[in-house]
């Protein structure tokens, strides 16, 4: 029978924490890898299938809200609303309750929090990215998606264009793809 040697950790510590470190280093690497997998997929879950059907199955559900916010965000001036990953900082801003409003206006905390309620409501129901208002248009976008729901007053500019596809599924309401 052969005789195994083996190593006496007490005499050697320094090589005890330097296969401590490696076993460590090993770990994240591996848990890592595991998570950069399973994210994506779990994000995917997470936010379902987003198409025009499932865009205007949500509005259809909660148009007092949508038309509430379009309307709020258009008298308070507020260019942008999100959980702050799409936020210029260099630019005015307003931070209340994990919002981000991008604003010029001086908004007060009543109305500040009139709009965080709300934005909340649509934030956690239907996960949006960001809530952006630009060119008299408001819109809940789906940024990864490439998809958004639009209020616009006038017709949209998406409507007749060919690099876009564009329903209209209520008044001043539209479902654009990119």
């Amino acid at each position: 029978m052969k005789n195994i040697d083996y190593i006496d950790f007490k005499k050697h510590k320094l090589f005890l924490a330097e296969t401590i470190a490696f076993v460590v280093i090993m770990a994240i690497f591996i848990f890592g890898g595991i998570y950069s997998i399973l994210f994506p997929v779990i994000d995917d879950v997470r936010r379902k299938d987003y198409d025009t059907n499932y865009l205007t199955k949500i509005y259809s559900a909660d148009k007092a809200d949508f038309n509430e916010m379009a309307s709020l965000i258009e008298k308070y001036n507020i260019e942008k609303i999100s959980h702050g990953s799409f936020v210029i900082k260099s630019e005015k801003y307003f931070y209340k309750d994990t919002l981000y409003y991008q604003t010029d206006s001086e908004l007060t905390d009543n109305e500040k929090s009139k709009i965080a309620d709300l934005a909340y409501e649509l934030f956690d129901k239907y996960d949006f990215d960001v809530i952006e208002s630009e060119s008299g248009e408001v819109s809940f976008s789906y940024i990864a998606q490439d998809i958004d729901l639009i209020y616009c007053k006038n017709k949209s500019p998406y409507i007749d264009s060919e690099e876009y596809l564009c329903k209209s599924i209520a008044k001043d309401w539209y479902v654009v793809e990119y």
